[in-house]
C-alpha cells in the first residue's frame, strides 16, 4: 500500500524563540556554570518521517469491573489495662474491647460490550512506535500543516504493524471508558483495516554548543512550546557554594537551654528521691512538678534558637543564591547578545 497524501508539520516556534527558551532553562538550574551561558549556540532545524495510519477497528470484549464501597466492621483489640480489684488495689489485666473500623470493599460484577469506529494512530517508517507517535495522536488535529510530495510504500511487515497499532487504540479506548472503578480479567476479540496511509514530517530541533573545548548536542522537538527538562553535565556545572551561616553564638546558646533544663531536671528529681526514702512524705511528686514546668520553659527556649539557627541559614542560602543569580544573569545577557537575541529582563529570567 502506497501512501495517498503527504503533509509538513510546521514548527510551532522559531530557532531563535527555541534558543531563548533553552538559555533562560540553563539559567534557571541553580547549579549552571555562568560561563555556559556566554558560548554560541547553533540551532539547527530537522525532520524526522512518520507514517499516519487510517483505519476501521472494532472489538467485543469482556471483563468484571469493580464499585468501591465503604463497610464498617467490628474488630475487637486487646490491651493492658489497670483494673481496680475488689479488694480496693489496682492490677494489670488484659482487656478486650470491641473497636468500630470502615473498609474500602470492592464489589466485582461481570462487563461485556462491543465498540466500532475510525481510528487513526502513527509509526515510524519502520514501523515501531516512539514516545512522538504517541504525543502526536492527540496533538495533530491542533497544529499547523501543509501539504508536500512525499511517498512511502508499506510492505507487509508495516502493514501488520499499522493493523496492529489501530487495534490497540481501540482497546485503549474501551479500557479508558470502562465504568466502576478497577477492572480486571479484560479480554478482547478485536480486528481492524488499514484504509489509508499518509506521510508525515515532522518538526525538531538539533541544539549544538562548545564548552571548554568539549562538544554537546541534544534535540528539541518541534511540535509543541516547552522544551522539557535539560540536563547539565557534570563539567556545565558549579555548585552554589553554600556554607552553613557562621551561627556558633545561637547554636551554643540552644544546647547551653536543652543541657540547663537537663541538670535542673536531675538535681530536684535527686532531690526529691532522697526526702522520700528518708522521710517518706512524699517529696518525689512535689520534685518532679517543677522539674516538668522548667523543662517545658527551656524545652520553648530551646526551640526558639533552633528556630532563629533555621531562619539564618535560610536567609543566608537565599542570599547566596541571589547572588549567583546576579552574576548568572549578566552571562545570560551576554550569550543573547552573542547569539543575536534580544535583551531579557531579570524579572523575566526568574520570575
Amino acid at each position: 500500500m502506497q501512501t495517498q497524501k503527504s503533509y509538513r508539520l510546521l514548527p510551532v516556534q522559531t530557532e531563535k524563540e527555541l534558543l531563548e527558551k533553552v538559555l533562560i532553562a540553563f539559567a534557571n538550574d541553580e547549579n549552571v556554570a555562568p560561563e555556559l551561558l556566554k558560548v554560541k549556540f547553533s540551532v539547527e532545524k530537522l525532520e524526522r518521517p512518520l507514517i499516519r495510519i487510517i483505519g476501521d477497528a472494532s472489538t467485543q470484549y469482556s471483563c468484571s469491573v469493580g464499585y468501591d464501597r465503604q463497610e464498617s466492621y467490628v474488630e475487637m483489640q486487646t490491651k493492658d489495662k489497670l483494673v481496680k480489684q475488689p479488694d480496693g488495689s489496682s492490677k494489670w489485666e488484659k482487656v478486650t474491647t470491641p473497636v468500630n473500623k470502615t473498609r474500602t470493599v470492592t464489589d466485582w460484577s461481570p462487563y461485556s460490550g462491543q465498540r466500532e469506529g475510525k481510528y487513526f494512530s502513527f509509526l515510524m517508517k519502520d514501523g515501531a512506535c516512539d514516545k512522538a507517535c504517541i504525543e502526536l495522536k492527540y496533538l495533530i488535529e491542533k497544529l499547523e500543516v501543509e501539504e508536500i510530495e512525499e511517498e512511502f510504500e508499506a510492505d507487509e511487515a508495516f502493514l501488520k504493524n499499522a493493523k496492529d497499532t489501530l487495534v490497540s487504540s481501540i482497546e485503549v479506548d474501551v479500557r479508558t471508558d470502562l465504568p466502576g472503578d478497577h477492572y480486571k480479567d479484560f479480554r478482547a476479540a478485536s480486528s481492524s483495516e488499514v484504509s489509508s496511509l499518509e506521510y508525515w514530517l515532522i518538526p525538531y530541533y538539533k541544539v549544538s554548543y562548545v564548552y571548554n573545548g568539549v562538544p554537546y548536542e541534544f534535540e528539541v522537538k518541534g511540535y509543541v512550546e516547552e522544551i522539557g527538562t535539560l540536563t547539565l553535565s557534570e563539567a556545565e556545572k558549579e555548585p552554589l557554594q553554600y556554607h552553613p551561616v557562621d551561627t556558633a553564638k545561637i547554636a551554643s546558646e540552644k544546647y547551653k537551654a536543652l543541657g540547663r533544663a537537663g541538670i535542673i531536671c536531675a538535681v530536684l528529681g535527686a532531690v526529691g528521691l532522697v526526702f522520700s526514702w528518708v522521710s517518706f512524705l512524699g517529696w518525689l511528686p512535689l520534685a518532679f512538678i517543677p522539674a516538668i514546668v522548667i523543662a517545658v520553659i527551656y524545652y520553648k527556649k530551646y526551640s526558639a534558637y533552633k528556630d532563629k539557627l533555621d531562619e539564618a541559614e535560610r536567609i543566608k542560602k537565599e542570599n547566596i543564591l541571589t547572588e549567583k543569580r546576579k552574576i548568572v544573569y549578566a552571562a545570560l545577557c551576554e550569550g543573547f547578545k552573542k547569539n543575536g537575541l534580544k535583551t531579557i529582563s531579570y524579572e523575566q529570567v526568574y520570575a
